[in-house]
């Protein structure tokens, strides 16, 4: 009678990688069109901040830059001739971090800022449902947990601005119906945000992009509902504008004594990443029942708030991301089954992507199936690699990798 042997090796780690820090050059051109013989013309630039420090910044006369405060905004007041091309470049390291040293318990009462973040009965019963009272760190990870899993992306809505309450019916939308809905749920709890608006890399490219920031623990912290992050963002966001809602954001401002038009080109060259190292993410496997133990660790006496992911191919599992909290010196534990159906006589090789924060680790599965007798001998004649895994990771290497110059 043959019998069924089923061995499952963790192979050596392939190598470990994500940004710690990445360098940018960022330059928008204006191009103004009009019959105005004046015009004064104000347009955001960038943010300066903790997590995002703006160098050798520089106009093209006579365009002038104005700081104000965390802002940096471009301007001109002077004669106009019809036509007139105004420029801007800045390089930015960014760097998103965190320093929590505290986990506050939930404000006392709701507050609103009106307006498409105003928020109903029922959206701010599902807040405190999803609320921990003793802690509004994990208060705001479920919500914005619970705006990624339950909304669906749909670039159709590109360009519109939906109140929260309408977002919240229909569960559908872009970046910007995530980060009103969000904001409208913290808001229900009594957090202070406000909206960033920004860039980010969607499908390989730099595009438009919008997020919040939720004053909790004396700071302000970054949460992304459309991409389930939270506290250490990818280092791909780059902060251009702060606001209440998306109807608070300016791309410019022109006064004149006629008409004139704007027509705005961003382009973004990503220049430098810092390669970061791990010392957070331990995988395990127990052969015997083909599972796995993944741990994320925090060595830091402070607390850590971020982005989780588990990748595999759709067949064997899938994809898992989520936002989670992590307490000084914790950690988060997670046990995962191996899906899937093998074949006999087959070897499969199946990548394992983790990742916290802007850590990775990548590893492979060996899977093998052996068909013998009852003194083991081996039938294995053949070997499969799954394809779809190796799309997969490809993919996500290029995703990581060969992000270049854009024209936006």
């Amino acid at each position: 009678m043959k019998g069924l042997f089923l061995f499952l090796v963790l192979l050596g780690i392939a190598f470990s990688s994500g940004y710690e820090e990445t360098t940018i050059a960022f330059e928008k051109e204006w191009k103004v069109s009009g019959n105005a013989s004046i015009i004064n013309f104000t347009s955001v630039f960038l943010i300066n901040n903790s997590n995002q420090e703006i160098e050798n910044i520089t106009a093209l006369p006579p365009l002038e830059i104005v700081k104000d405060g965390d802002k940096f905004t471009v301007h001109y007041y002077g004669k106009f001739y019809g036509n007139a091309t105004f420029r801007a470049r800045a390089i930015a390291k960014i760097r998103y971090k965190t320093n929590i040293t505290r986990d506050e318990p939930l404000p006392e009462k709701g507050i609103s800022y009106g307006g498409v973040v105003e928020y109903n009965d029922e959206m701010a019963a599902l807040a405190k449902n999803l609320s921990d009272a003793n802690s509004s760190l994990e208060s705001l990870a479920n919500l914005a947990n619970w705006v990624n899993e339950n909304m669906e992306y749909d670039k159709s809505y590109t360009g519109a601005v939906l109140p929260a309450k309408k977002v919240f019916i229909g569960k559908r939308g872009v970046c910007t119906e995530y980060t009103h809905l969000f904001i409208a749920l913290a808001n229900s709890l009594g957090f202070k945000t406000r909206f960033v608006a920004g860039y980010a890399v969607e499908e390989n490219d730099w595009e438009p992009h919008s997020w919040a920031e939720v004053y909790t623990s004396g700071q302000w912290i970054d949460f992304d509902p459309t991409f389930a992050q939270a506290g250490v963002l990818d280092n791909l966001h780059i902060a251009v504008s702060y606001g209440k809602d998306a109807e608070d954001i300016y791309e410019s401002v022109m006064q004149s004594d006629g008409s004139v038009a704007v027509e705005t080109k961003t382009k973004i060259d990503l220049l430098e990443n810092e390669q970061a190292q791990n010392d957070v993410l331990e995988f395990y496997f127990d052969e015997k029942n083909r599972s796995a133990l993944i741990k994320v660790k925090n060595p830091q006496d402070k607390y850590e708030i971020g982005s989780y992911s588990r990748i595999l191919p759709k067949e064997y599992g899938g994809i898992e991301k989520k936002i989670i909290v992590l307490k000084p010196y914790g950690s988060y534990d997670e046990k995962y089954a191996l899906e899937g159906d093998f074949k006999e006589g087959y070897r499969y090789t199946i990548p394992v992507i983790l990742s916290f924060n802007n850590i990775e680790e990548k590893n492979n599965i060996s899977v093998e199936i052996r068909e013998g007798s009852g003194q083991g001998e081996e039938h294995l004649d053949n070997q499969e690699v799954c394809l779809p895994a190796l799309v997969l990771l490809a993919l996500i290497m290029f995703y990581f990798f060969k992000i270049g110059g854009t024209e936006i």
